[in-house]
């Protein structure tokens, strides 16, 4: 995605940010501590928005597509 689509993206979510999710599947607890833009590898202009989280797992850095796909919020 281009720089300015990954800006909007990134603004869009930015309510994720200090918010517990859980692993759909795995069922583990994470905190969202910071999202972000990165230029993919290929560095063709291309950029991603990232999440990097922290709990169970200890700190990760996830795209935020598998975010969206893979975890729901907590509803404690």
């Amino acid at each position: 995605m281009k720089k300015e689509k990954a800006k909007e993206e990134k603004i869009k979510y930015a309510n994720l940010q200090n918010k517990i999710l859980i692993h759909k599947k795995y069922n583990t607890r994470m905190q969202i501590i910071d999202i972000g833009i990165e230029e993919t590898c290929s560095k063709k202009n291309n950029f991603y928005v990232f999440c990097k989280l922290n709990g169970e797992l200890g700190t990760v850095t996830e795209t935020l597509e598998y975010v969206l796909e893979n975890y729901r919020a907590n509803s404690d």
